[in-house]
């Protein structure tokens, strides 16, 4: 998707079925802070995922086995933390 930044670059793309597919990213945005990007497939249009303000990277993921959850690890208020996203958004 279009987004306010300069720059935008796709890291990883994590399929859990046709119509629900994700990828991963980060972009730059007007003031120039690199900021993560995740947003999602659903059959028809891909959606921007919302994501925590201090989430400033995003490093890799994983779905948790047949769960609806996918498991991230990233940047958050300056200290690596896990983050959780539901793998099929409400």
């Amino acid at each position: 998707p279009a987004l306010n930044g300069t720059y935008q670059q796709l890291i990883s793309v994590l399929s859990l079925q046709a119509k629900n597919v994700w990828a991963m990213g980060s972009y730059t945005d007007p003031s120039n802070n690199n900021r993560p990007l995740v947003t999602r497939w659903d059959g028809y249009e891909w959606d921007l995922i919302p994501l925590p303000d201090n989430l400033t990277q995003l490093n890799a993921w994983q779905q948790l086995g047949s769960s609806n959850l996918i498991l991230g690890i990233g940047i958050y208020d300056k200290q690596v933390k896990l983050l959780t996203i539901p793998a099929i958004p409400n």
